[in-house]
């Protein structure tokens, strides 16, 4: 079997551990008082649709870019790699960003729980030859 490249776990590692950094921000927020007079009501239906949208496109266009590679090489996998996580991290920002205006922790969990089971489903293995 050959092993995945040891950059990909820490990259992994790193983007990964971005989602809970984003909660722990969330939640230090959550302890300090509201004084902001924006309004509160963020359209959510809007961010879960765009994240599930997103979702769908980390694991849709790897795949057609590795079907449309006339030459694949490990350097071809490690940006697919890269293209998903950067998306899964996305939905994660989209749910801090609809946590933070919302002012509610609880708003950013089906968010972070989405991100962590993409980044869970895109973890690097090691591949038969």
């Amino acid at each position: 079997m050959k092993q995945p490249n040891p950059i990909l776990k820490i990259l992994w590692c790193a983007i990964a551990a971005n989602t809970g950094i984003l909660f722990f921000v969330l939640n230090q927020q959550a302890k300090q008082p509201d004084t902001s007079t924006a309004p509160q009501n963020m359209p959510l239906q809007i961010f879960y649709a765009i994240s599930i949208v997103i979702f769908i496109a980390a694991f849709a266009l790897p795949k057609f870019l590795r079907k449309a590679a006339t030459n694949p090489n490990p350097q071809h996998e490690f940006v697919l790699n890269i293209i998903s996580w950067a998306f899964l991290d996305a939905i994660a920002v989209l749910g801090f960003i609809s946590a933070h205006g919302a002012h509610s922790v609880s708003t950013y969990y089906p968010f972070w729980g989405l991100s962590f089971l993409g980044f869970i489903l895109t973890f690097p293995r090691s591949k038969i030859i």
